[in-house]
């Protein structure tokens, strides 16, 4: 479904390029990323309860290596807006394995190029969807669920002078999403990245 939508986003973003100003924009392209993701979910009551526990109910974050694909349109200079599907893959916290992905739109705010560089951020707003794998004492539970997620980065790209189609891209990423549990209403997540992307400019 991701890529259907991608496909029918990019052939109506290079109708409209095709008919907009020179200063315009389209661009596809994906990134590799290093993320951590982390949650202050509150695990006291199984400190404090009567069973035998042996895991680490300190830990509150873990990392891993995550890739993302975007389509993107520019109807001028400084301004564009971006489609993005992300993989964040598996994060294993106390008694949860957590695997999670993200579809988000984003505006893009761009500043003027310096010495080859432009200084880009971004502002987003998507639907997170998390698959949990709890294992407590030997019992096993599988869940799935989606919620808001929301984004924020900042970023620099490069123009490759030898290939003016391509760019490089060097970006800081955080998003920040809700769940909630019986015992605490509000559960805050984030997943923070730094990426380095490749697109195609047309």
């Amino acid at each position: 479904m991701l890529y259907k939508t991608l496909s029918a986003l990019s052939l109506l973003l290079l109708t409209t390029v095709a008919q907009s100003s020179e200063n315009s924009r389209f661009s596809i392209g994906g990134n590799y990323a290093s993320t951590k993701f982390s949650s202050n979910k509150d695990l006291s009551f199984i400190e404090d309860s009567s069973l035998n526990i042996d895991e680490d109910l300190s830990i509150t974050e873990d990392t891993n290596n995550t890739y993302g694909l975007y389509a993107q349109y520019d109807w001028n200079t400084h301004f564009g807006i971006q489609l993005q599907h992300t993989e964040f893959g598996e994060y294993n916290l106390p008694f949860v394995k957590n695997i999670l992905k993200v579809d988000t739109l984003s505006i893009v705010g761009r500043l003027n190029n310096y010495i080859g560089f432009t200084p880009y951020g971004k502002l987003g707003y998507g639907r997170m969807n998390m698959k949990q794998e709890i294992n407590v004492l030997g019992f096993k539970l599988d869940t799935e669920s989606t919620g808001d997620a929301f984004l924020g980065a900042i970023g620099l790209e490069y123009f490759i002078p030898d290939f003016p189609s391509l760019s490089v891209k060097l970006e800081m990423e955080n998003f920040v999403f809700y769940t909630a549990s019986n015992v605490q209403p509000l559960i805050t997540n984030k997943l923070n990245s730094i990426n380095l992307g490749l697109a195609l400019n047309f």
